[in-house]
């Protein structure tokens, strides 16, 4: 259980001959490799990959030594990782991190919880003082450890997520358009901001959705976009209102997964409100089908809320897809007060 030590005084919960110190760019291999192990005892696979790290690290107005910490057995090997996070109106926070295995048991969750916790509270004091925060981590939901060391620090499972596979075996079937629509994909250094503010409007009602400053969203976002390298605006769908010439969707696709090569990603898909129960939503994946087989890719998945209220979920299984590992979101309640976070 958390107590919400001062910062300074926390490495006093660290073992013997353990030691903490703010992560640096460098530390990017160990973490990475240290993040792998998590994901080879649930998947089997390595899910995360340096130059991705190195991107989500270097991301603009974000300290990465301010807000992230590693820790250190005696013998120099890195086996302990947290990260917090949390931007403009700061209602809405997370932590997220790893501890080794062989090194499970020794205290150093519990300091990444009390150091995080600590980023929290000095952090919630920029937010308005009569808005709800809350502090969020997300799980494998086959991790126990993690599990329950959220659920021992007052987290509780807030809700499950799903990631989706479809594995073609032939063509796809071609999407039939609502009347009015167009198709095209997107073009690098153009769309990207029309994009943006098509998704923040599909997304609205979604759970955990917190209406922020859409141009300093922008910024990460691009920052995120120029330093992937597998970022290809190509395999974009977006469906264009022939009338007024807006964006009445997009589905964002990438043609490749850090644990499988052979899996493109549909990163997002989503339908702006006044283009809703036309079949746009199965038009866009079935599209996002065709582009990643025309490519020879025949596996793709996608992430989705279980209780997602527009029906996502029921529209992916009728696509084809199936559930191919589930997620959890832990949440607890820093502070009350008026809600400004959508609760699905």
């Amino acid at each position: 259980m958390t107590t919400v030590q001062s910062i300074e005084k926390l490495d006093e919960l660290l073992p013997d001959g353990y030691r903490a110190r703010p992560t640096i760019l460098d530390d990017v291999p160990q973490v990475v490799a240290l993040l792998n192990l998590r994901s080879q005892e649930v998947m089997g696979v390595d899910e995360h990959d340096e130059d991705d790290l190195r991107n989500d690290w270097t991301e603009p107005s974000w300290s990465l030594e301010e807000n992230s910490r590693v820790v250190f057995a005696p013998d120099d090997t890195l086996v302990g990782f947290v990260e917090f996070y949390a931007t403009a109106p700061y209602v809405r926070m997370s932590t997220w991190g790893a501890v080794h295995p062989e090194h499970r048991g020794r205290g150093i969750g519990s300091y990444s919880m009390e150091w995080s916790h600590a980023k929290a509270f000095e952090t919630m004091k920029q937010a308005e003082p009569h808005l709800r925060i809350i502090f969020e981590s997300w799980n494998y939901a086959e991790h126990k450890p993690t599990s329950d060391l959220l659920k021992d620090n007052g987290f509780q499972l807030a809700r499950s997520f799903y990631d989706m596979l479809i594995e073609m075996e032939a063509e796809p079937p071609k999407p039939s358009w609502p009347e009015g629509i167009s198709i095209r994909s997107a073009v690098r250094e153009q769309d990207e901001w029309d994009v943006l503010v098509a998704l923040d409007e599909a997304f609205e009602d979604h759970w955990g959705h917190v209406k922020s400053d859409l141009k300093e969203r922008y910024e990460r976002i691009m920052h995120h976009l120029r330093n992937d390298k597998d970022y290809d605006p190509s395999m974009w769908v977006l469906a264009i209102d022939d009338a007024t010439g807006e964006i009445a969707g997009v589905a964002r696709n990438w043609p490749k997964t850090n644990e499988d090569p052979d899996k493109a990603w549909v990163a997002t898909l989503g339908v702006r409100r006044a283009y809703r129960k036309k079949g746009l939503g199965l038009a866009l994946l079935l599209e996002s089908f065709n582009v990643c087989y025309q490519r020879g890719i025949m596996k793709v998945g996608l992430g989705v809320d279980a209780e997602n209220p527009t029906g996502a979920l029921r529209l992916y299984e009728k696509a084809g897809m199936h559930v191919d590992q589930e997620f959890h979101a832990f949440r607890k309640e820093l502070r009350p007060g008026e809600d400004i976070m959508n609760q699905g």
